[in-house]
């Protein structure tokens, strides 16, 4: 899902917007994509807003004082975003040709029929139901054994 998507960057959006943060850290660079040019639309994106981005794990802190990207700066992040999607890549050509393999050897079965359509699980209605009395995603998976994930997933459905 590209960057600006995310329910939780659309929230941080509104805040940056509002000139409540100038400076935003992120662990890793592709955090912000799986895409070389989503990495730089988003780190530009911060910049014209005059929010400083620090990348942890480069130690790269990203806009000089003039709130552009040094050449440097800007072929760092270049390149570590078009290193980012290669594993990426190489990540999903790996597991499609062990999933190929483990078909031909007949170990491969696939996703439960069904487990698509959440409005089946056996937990659905109870997990929205919580959701609507204004619980917490971690709440309701302490109540429900539910993942957080599908829980937040659901709760885009409100």
């Amino acid at each position: 899902m590209p960057f600006f998507e995310r329910p939780p960057v659309k929230k941080l959006t509104r805040v940056i917007e509002a000139g409540k943060i100038s400076r935003f850290e992120v662990t890793r660079l592709d955090r912000f994509g799986r895409k070389a040019e989503d990495v730089k639309q988003a780190i530009n994106w911060f910049g014209r807003r005059k929010v400083q981005v620090i990348i942890k794990n480069q130690g790269l802190v990203c806009f000089n004082d003039r709130w552009s990207l040094t050449p440097a700066t800007r072929m760092i992040i270049g390149v570590l975003a078009e290193f980012a999607e290669f594993e990426r890549e190489v990540i999903k050509e790996k597991t499609l040709a062990g999933i190929a393999l483990a078909k031909v050897e007949g170990k491969f079965k696939g996703r439960k029929p069904g487990s698509k359509n959440i409005r089946k699980h056996h937990q659905y209605d109870s997990v929205m139901a919580h959701l609507e009395s204004g619980k917490s995603v971690t709440e309701i998976h302490r109540l429900t054994g539910v993942s957080r994930v599908s829980i937040a997933k659901w709760r885009e459905e409100l």
